[in-house]
C-alpha cells in the first residue's frame, strides 16, 4: 500500500482496530482520522510517515505504534487521555509533544 484517499475510512464510525502496518505510506490525509472516535487501536509501524496528522476525535484510542517510521515531530495529543501505550520508537524525533502529559493512562 503506498497512498490512502482523503475520506477513505470517514465512513467506518464504528472502526475499533486499524492496521496499516508494514506498507510504504510516506503521507497520511489531513483528514484521516476523521470519523473513527471508536477506534482504540492505530497500528502505523514499518511506513515511511514524515508526519502525522491532528489526532482530533480519537478520544478512545488506547494504542497507537508509530515505531520505525521517519516521524521528526509528534502532532498535538491532547484528545488522548485514553492513551494506554505509545510505540514511537525507531523515528527521528528529538523530543516529545509537551501536549503528552495529557494521556495520564499511559504505562
Amino acid at each position: 500500500l503506498k497512498s490512502i484517499e482523503a475520506g477513505a475510512f470517514a465512513t467506518l464510525s464504528r472502526l475499533k482496530t486499524l492496521y496499516l502496518f508494514h506498507n510504504i505510506i510516506p503521507v497520511l490525509p489531513a483528514d484521516f482520522f476523521s470519523g473513527l472516535a471508536n477506534l482504540t487501536t492505530l497500528m502505523l509501524q514499518g511506513n515511511q510517515l514524515k508526519h502525522l496528522p491532528p489526532l482530533d476525535g480519537l478520544n478512545s484510542l488506547r494504542t497507537l505504534n508509530v515505531s520505525y517510521n521517519v516521524l521528526t515531530r509528534l502532532p498535538v495529543m491532547k484528545a488522548l487521555e485514553s492513551l494506554t501505550q505509545l510505540d514511537v520508537s525507531h523515528n527521528r524525533l528529538l523530543t516529545l509533544p509537551f501536549s503528552i502529559q495529557h494521556a495520564t493512562e499511559l504505562r
